[in-house]
């Protein structure tokens, strides 16, 4: 019983720590977050942070981990209509913390190889499972989307994008996100039209008119030869 309440001690202690980790990289960039400053945000010691995780690079992969649990409703999605529903509402249902951190730390190289490691493996491969082809090319169209739309509506504030209702801008949303995720039809060939001109062919007086200006030519130029001798 003792053990198992020791357990859960430390199990609540740990997700403190990631909690406050994760409101740290959020505010802040990746070199700015110190591990003593998160532990004093638990009110643990830095000692109890580096047995826990490791090391700052480990702690934030476990951030990362975290944040993307709503990501994960994107990739449980089944496909087609269900999968644009869900990425549609991640656009306005869920909090911005998890952009924050991603664009906060891309500055920091140590950072960025962490960031895209998680972003292949937690969204685009998933992602990119449900997708007709190419399929990689689409989830990561898929994820410039999501980016983009939060850079513009959360972090930059831009309006009237930021202040538009969800019933003006949820359609025009989803139409981006279902011309990503349905299969393009064929290309069909441009309809030949009655009228349409067509490359022109050679009569046979044009052939004639044609070989009698070459004979011509070379006629000149042996008679240029013969004076030139």
């Amino acid at each position: 019983m003792a053990m198992r309440s020791a357990r859960r001690t430390g199990e609540d202690t740990r997700r403190r720590i990631i909690l406050a980790a994760a409101a740290r990289f959020a505010q802040l960039s990746y070199e700015e977050v110190k591990l003593r400053d998160i532990a004093r945000d638990v009110e643990i010691d830095v000692a109890y942070v580096h047995r826990s995780f490791g090391s700052k690079e480990k702690l934030f992969t476990e951030v990362l981990s975290e944040t993307a649990r709503h990501p994960r409703r994107i990739t449980g999605a089944s496909g087609g209509e269900d999968l644009v529903a869900a990425l549609t509402e991640n656009v306005f249902k869920y909090g911005t913390m998890g952009f924050r951190i991603f664009a906060n730390s891309l500055s920091s190289p140590q950072a960025r190889d962490v960031i895209r490691t998680a972003v292949v493996d937690d969204f685009i491969g998933p992602l990119a499972a449900k997708l007709p082809a190419p399929a990689t090319e689409r989830a990561e169209l898929i994820m410039a989307c999501l980016a983009g739309i939060q850079l513009v509506r959360e972090v930059l504030r831009l309006e009237p994008l930021h202040s538009t209702s969800r019933k003006v801008s949820q359609p025009m949303i989803e139409a981006i996100f279902r011309a990503c995720v349905d299969e393009a039809p064929p290309i069909a060939p441009p309809a030949t039209h009655p009228g349409a001109s067509r490359p022109a062919k050679r009569t046979p007086r044009l052939a004639a008119t044609s070989q009698a200006a070459r004979q011509a030519t070379a006629r000149s130029r042996r008679r240029d030869s013969a004076d030139s001798d």
